[in-house]
Formats: C-alpha cells, sequence, structure tokens
C-alpha cells in the first residue's frame, strides 16, 4: 500500500505500468496533493510530462495512468497563487 506522501507518489510514478488504469486511479486518489505548494506540484507535473513524452503507446497502462495523474496534478494547482 502506498502512503499519501511525495516517495510514494515517486515509487507509484515508477510503478505506473502495472496497474489497470481504475485501481490506478483509486491509488491516486488516496493522495493529498494539498500538501505539496504549486511549486512542488508543478515540479511533478513537468516530470509527469518528460514521462509521457517518452511513453510512445499512447494505449498503454503506463500512458494512462501517467496522464490520469498528471490531470490530478494538474487540477490540484491553484491558478491564483501562481499569478501572484
Amino acid at each position: 500500500m502506498y502512503e499519501p506522501n511525495e516517495e510514494s507518489l515517486n515509487k507509484l510514478v515508477n510503478s505506473a505500468a502495472n496497474y489497470e488504469p481504475q485501481t490506478f486511479k483509486e491509488l491516486i486518489n488516496q493522495f493529498d496533493f494539498e500538501q505539496f505548494d504549486n511549486e512542488k506540484k508543478l515540479s511533478i507535473e513537468q516530470k509527469l510530462w518528460t514521462k509521457l513524452d517518452k511513453e510512445k503507446n499512447s494505449d498503454s497502462y503506463k500512458y494512462k495512468n501517467l496522464l490520469e495523474l498528471e490531470n490530478k496534478v494538474f487540477t490540484s494547482i491553484r491558478p491564483n497563487d501562481i499569478l501572484h
């Protein structure tokens, strides 16, 4: 089981190919992304896009799961905080 912290998030990212998309979604829903400030979230998002760009098969579990995670991180960013 993954704990809702950065170390576990990194482990989950590294094993994204091992999970069916629904299971992966359930796992990432356990994370409290509000524990990270926007700068950290943007850093995580950038790393995810780097991994997504390298993944050539958009039908793979890895691609689908990393995209789902990227969307989750992106929606947790507060736009007003970035602009100020």
